[in-house]
């Protein structure tokens, strides 16, 4: 895309965008999502808060539910300039409409960032300012030396439900994963992984054995929100080849590009250590006891084991 006044290094089309600050919820509140589209100089996008805000981890701001449908229509200027009118409509069914000029700014991972000055041409005329950031979400696919991150597939199932039903396996993990493990319990596992990625409020991928094509384990992000929780599983059959530090560091560095996820925490037990070893080699510091009101209990709880968790942070 080129101006008059040079050309820009960045292109909105397709991307997503938050609210990450604002000094006023009559435009935007950060429950807000946005979607730009971009044909040379001409941009447009979507915006809305309905259903994003808990998604998001911002349960407040979804309740709010500032806008509940709206849209801006806008010109490119310059190389990092774009002026915009935009409209929307309240919860009360009140239409709002105003102008805006936003600069953009390309932040050191190559994400957007959006600073908006925007003015209301209805009403007392109010004005303010906004941050937007652009996020990403997780992606279908990641790749490593000698895995590959996948979602689930139907065919999966008979050795999902073989790797969930060795003792080996399951007794590091949650109450919430059942012992024994049943088909029954692999079809509904299934169904929540495939629902929960279409709503975008977790993400679990299998994890396949390039040299092999089999699968081997899984890894679960839990959340899509500010401070997410990671964890994981493998077959015992290739434990010890460092499967799941290659699992761990793909999941870890694609959660903290999405521009939601800042900090992500793992539980285990203290003495699982080669679970330990891995959060560690990961770059996951140890934070101590696991508090009661984040600790879902085991399968293994006992008066001399404990649960721990562990903290890694965007830098």
């Amino acid at each position: 895309m080129t101006s008059s006044e040079g050309a820009a290094s960045w292109s909105l089309q397709g991307k997503l965008f938050r609210v990450v600050s604002t000094d006023s919820a009559t435009y935007a509140s950060p429950a807000c999502l946005f979607q730009y589209f971009q044909d040379e100089k001409d941009v447009w996008a979507n915006y809305t808060a309905q259903g994003q805000g808990e998604t998001l981890g911002n349960k407040a701001a979804h309740d709010e539910k500032q806008v509940r449908q709206g849209h801006l229509i806008g010109k490119v200027v310059s190389n990092n300039k774009i002026v915009s009118r935009f409209h929307h409509m309240a919860p009360d069914g009140a239409l709002i409409a105003g102008e805006s000029g936003t600069s953009v700014d390309i932040l050191p991972d190559g994400r957007l960032r959006l600073r908006e000055n925007w003015v209301l041409t209805v009403d007392d005329q109010a004005s303010g300012h906004m941050v937007l950031e652009e996020f990403r979400m997780p992606p279908a696919l990641l790749e490593t030396a000698d895995l590959r991150l996948r979602p689930y597939q139907a065919e999966d199932l008979s050795d999902h439900v073989a790797i969930m039903s060795d003792w080996e396996v399951t007794k590091w993990v949650s109450v919430r994963v059942p012992y024994p493990y049943s088909i029954e319990a692999g079809r509904d596992f299934f169904i929540q992984v495939y629902e929960e990625w279409a709503a975008g409020q977790a993400f679990t991928y299998a994890i396949e054995e390039k040299a092999t094509g089999k699968l081997i384990g899984g890894i679960r992000l839990l959340s899509f929100k500010e401070q997410a929780e990671v964890g994981y599983w493998l077959s015992p059959t290739v434990q010890g080849r460092g499967y799941g530090l290659q699992a761990l560091k793909a999941v870890a560095d694609m959660a903290l590009g999405t521009g939601v996820i800042q900090r992500l925490m793992a539980m285990t037990w203290d003495h699982n250590t080669a679970s330990c070893r891995i959060l560690e080699k990961a770059g996951f510091i140890l934070q101590g006891d696991t508090p009661a009101e984040m600790d879902p209990g085991g399968h293994l709880e006992a008066p001399d084991q404990k649960s721990i968790y562990y903290i890694l942070e965007k830098t």
